[in-house]
């Protein structure tokens, strides 16, 4: 499929206020086990927790580029922050990903919203079809399991390739917490049903990671009978979804102008609006 230009790309979705793919569009992106499962999943609630985070030896210059181009922004210096914008890539990244979570309907900061796995799912279909980022890698690769959850949860890690130490503590943390949830409810499955990753790494190249998890964990409890063994055990049940994009740098300077009248957004705003509130009260994965 041809891709638009940048121009076409920005111009649908400011002018799609709520973007609506079909089901079957989007079941060919981060593809779920089945059809029938993202039928399931799609008219469902299920709460979206995302992270953002900016690693990489550029991450620092870069937020510095992205300040300075807020700064003359918000002063009303136009021009000045159309020259400093071409010179942050990773702003400009940011926009990009921002103006299509906004008009999928996506919305990262809370996790149980209406719709939201809908929209996340929107929103990675039109990261795909935007002439700036360059899809890498789209996979799913077979996942290994341990003898018990805490094995079974290093493994997990072991997966997100690019994240850094400080993400994988937090996916740690949270996938312990479903654990302690199953096992404290047995035979009551405990579930975390998307998780998104999503990491900017700048290096010599500006790289986009996005990874979304569907965990499942239960502790099975069964009382044997007078010939039969008692049943004790973690069954955790995992998924897990990657793609990587390249954002074309080297273009990035004739875009700013394009992109720039149709978003407030910056790298600092995408930051803050991918994670999830702290006042957001704990989501029951029950």
């Amino acid at each position: 499929m041809k891709k638009p230009s940048f121009e076409q790309w920005v111009s649908h979705l400011v002018n799609s206020p709520q973007i609506k793919e079909e089901l079957s569009v989007l079941n060919s992106v981060f593809s779920i086990a089945n059809k029938a499962n993202t039928l399931l999943l799609a008219n469902e609630e299920h709460p979206v927790v995302s992270n953002a985070k900016l690693t990489g030896p550029g991450a620092t210059s870069a937020l510095e580029a992205d300040e300075h181009y807020v700064s003359l922004r918000a002063s009303g210096k136009t021009l000045d922050a159309e020259k400093a914008l071409a010179l942050s890539p990773a702003t400009g990244c940011a926009m990009c990903m921002s103006l299509a979570a906004e008009s999928s309907d996506f919305n990262p900061a809370s996790p149980a919203q209406a719709g939201n796995l809908t929209g996340f799912l929107n929103y990675v279909n039109e990261l795909f079809k935007c002439p700036i980022l360059n899809n890498e890698l789209n996979d799913s690769p077979s996942v290994t399991w341990g003898s018990d959850w805490e094995t079974t949860i290093t493994n997990i890690l072991s997966y997100y390739v690019g994240i850094d130490q400080s993400s994988l503590n937090q996916i740690r943390m949270s996938l312990r917490d479903c654990a302690r949830a199953a096992a404290s409810n047995p035979n009551t499955t405990q579930r975390t049903d998307l998780f998104v990753q999503n990491t900017m790494h700048i290096g010599e190249d500006l790289k986009v990671y996005l990874y979304k998890s569907f965990i499942e964990m239960i502790y099975v409890s069964k009382d044997g009978g007078k010939n039969e063994p008692d049943i004790r055990r973690d069954e955790t049940h995992f998924k897990i979804y990657r793609v990587i994009f390249d954002f074309k740098q080297s273009e990035w300077p004739d875009y700013a102008k394009i992109i720039m009248p149709q978003t407030d957004a910056s790298l600092d705003s995408w930051l803050n609006n991918n994670s999830p509130s702290q006042n957001i009260k704990p989501i029951n994965w029950g």
